[in-house]
């Protein structure tokens, strides 16, 4: 059975969370989803690297993954050529592993948490994007995205 087809949210599988320089919203992000869910989450810098370049640490965190969270921020800055002036952007490795989700475990087990005015891939507008602003209002949408994947919420 294809990843993508299967319902890991059934089992306690564990949850991914992308992220660039701001540690401290992946860190909110993964408390929260945590507290809600009770599942491990899983964060790349907090893995042990045992001597493995950083494309199979990503492979060998991914695998278990049941859902990624992608926390956009404006890391980066960055434009068309033909464009005078720049637009915050995410880091290219969230961008990477964004598009390295969708295909591991699917689309519809992929949400994006972006910060206002930060840059979305324009081939990614199928994703469920949820604005990541202070007023928290992102949690309950984030929730509600789990609970509809098939994750118990307590809230």
């Amino acid at each position: 059975m294809p990843s993508s087809a299967r319902n890991k949210a059934s089992s306690a599988a564990p949850i991914f969370i992308v992220h660039g320089r701001d540690t401290l919203r992946a860190e909110s992000v993964a408390h929260t989803v945590s507290t809600a869910t009770g599942r491990k989450t899983i964060i790349l810098r907090d893995q042990p690297n045992e001597g493995r370049v950083l494309i199979e640490k990503i492979e060998r965190h991914a695998a278990p993954a049941s859902y990624a969270i992608i926390v956009m921020t404006p890391d980066d800055h960055g434009s068309r050529a033909d464009e005078t002036g720049t637009r915050p952007r995410a880091r290219q490795n969230v961008i990477f592993e964004m598009g390295y989700f969708c295909g591991l475990i699917g689309r519809r087990n992929v949400c994006v948490l972006v910060r206002p005015g930060v840059e979305k891939p324009s081939d990614m507008d199928g994703i469920v994007y949820i604005t990541f602003d202070d007023d928290r209002a992102w949690k309950t949408e984030l929730l509600r995205e789990l609970r509809h994947a098939g994750f118990s919420i307590d809230l």
